[in-house]
């Protein structure tokens, strides 16, 4: 399906008000005047004549158009991103980028740059054809995939207590160093991916899988995880759509089988507007643990949440969130509601290329009966606090390493379940 953007100027219509002061500039006004009229041969000559003009965004733009009509898109691609590097503000250059990558298959990249376009600001007709690309885009996506891999050194790798004393049938014990934190560094990874077989029109099947993993040299403390999905998933106006899937997990705790559970799971999408995405689901589990000491712990879990995303302009974005999750397990106290909010800032195209994202996710976790061996209810509050630097001129391939920072402190009327966490990531993501 082939969409044009329509745009109230083009860049290849501009004629120089002034004589050129060198035989680069000429030639590059003699490709402008072939591209102007379908003469691809003359203006991919001329262009060759032209490296050194004295306006190297008018020599990319060419550049790109070019290798656009010519379908080699790897090279308007990286002629539009250069041009992006040097002024992030080009919006007519975002959307050619964004349309070079569309037409190449790319269709994360695409629909990046479509989204930051609007966001910066576009005129209505223009924005109607970009809802238009990102409904294409959204009904011909078939596979779906994503990794990472990070070091993450970890001053409490078992989420334990500082505390050196409990107070057990109101009598206070010195707690074994095995039961307090520990610090280490540690590997971790993931992987996920789906397909999206056509059903009809505006309904896909969709199958996935996916797997975690946080690997320690002391294996008691690794921690792995798998589950796949399958389920319908229908397709709306825009890009918006609403998928129900039967799911299904299994966790090994230092190496043992840990846990494993099966449930139904419905999310969805939807574009309030050119800057507004909201997005929500819910889920019921049914969890088991493999060890009959954890028997008490066995149960439901429900859970909700939603999130809404505004783009502040093409660099930048807010995001909040809220869930509601309901442990219902065997035993009356450690049956829990769980409360957890969270706001996220992320920006690029700072100072030199930099990127950072900030974020700050509370939670309050309250119990429904008292713990025999305490004597109380437990009422946890924790707060996780989080921030990622990264700098875009660093592109290994496409990628560009993130470090990140995340400090927890979680507060427990039973001082057993109070801890506070640093933990660091050095990973990767995909420079767009």
């Amino acid at each position: 399906m082939m969409i044009r953007i329509a745009l109230i100027t083009s860049l290849l219509a501009i004629t120089a008000s002034q004589a050129f002061g060198n035989d680069a500039d000429q030639s590059l006004e003699k490709a402008r005047t072939a591209l102007l009229s379908g003469d691809t041969a003359t203006a991919e000559r001329e262009l060759a004549q032209s490296q050194g003009a004295s306006d190297i965004n008018d020599y990319d733009f060419l550049r790109g158009t070019l290798a656009v009509q010519q379908k080699d898109y790897d090279t308007a691609i990286a002629a539009f991103r250069a041009m992006l590097s040097r002024d992030p503000t080009l919006n007519r250059v975002r959307l050619d980028l964004a349309q070079a990558y569309y037409l190449k298959g790319d269709d994360i990249a695409a629909t990046y740059h479509f989204r930051a376009a609007v966001a910066q600001g576009l005129p209505p007709e223009v924005a109607a054809n970009v809802t238009k690309y990102l409904e294409d885009i959204r009904r011909r996506k078939r596979w779906d995939a994503s990794m990472s891999l990070a070091l993450a050194p970890d001053t409490n790798i078992n989420a334990a207590t500082t505390a050196d004393s409990v107070t057990l049938f109101g009598l206070p014990f010195v707690l074994d160093p095995a039961a307090q934190k520990k610090s280490g560094i540690g590997v971790t990874g993931s992987a996920a991916g789906s397909y999206r077989f056509v059903v009809s029109d505006n309904v896909r099947l969709k199958m996935g899988a996916a797997g975690y993993a946080t690997e320690y040299g002391n294996a008691d403390y690794s921690d792995r995880n798998i589950s796949a999905n399958i389920g319908p998933v229908f397709v709306r106006g825009g890009d918006d759509e609403v998928g129900i899937s039967a799911i299904a997990s299994r966790r090994w705790f230092g190496g043992k089988g840990f846990t494993q559970s099966m449930g139904v799971r419905i999310e969805g999408q939807k574009t309030l507007s050119p800057r507004w995405m909201w997005s929500a689901g819910a889920s019921w589990e049914n969890r088991d643990y493999d060890a009959a000491q954890y028997d008490d712990y066995d149960g439901r879990v429900y859970t909700g949440y939603t999130s809404l995303t505004y783009a502040l302009d093409a660099a930048s974005l807010l995001q909040g969130s809220a869930a509601l999750v309901r442990e219902h397990t065997n035993l009356d106290a450690l049956r829990a509601w769980q409360y957890i909010g969270g706001v996220n800032y992320y920006r690029e195209n700072l100072w030199q290329r930099f990127a950072v994202g900030v974020g700050v996710q509370p939670a309050l976790i309250r119990y429904d009966a008292p713990l025999l061996v305490f004597g109380k209810t437990r009422r946890d509050t924790q707060v996780d606090y989080r921030i990622s630097l990264s700098n875009a001129y660093i592109d290994w391939w496409g990628f560009t390493p993130v470090v990140s920072y995340v400090h927890s402190d979680r507060y427990s009327n039973i001082n057993l379940y109070t801890y506070h966490r640093d933990r660091g990531e050095i990973g990767i993501r995909r420079n767009f």
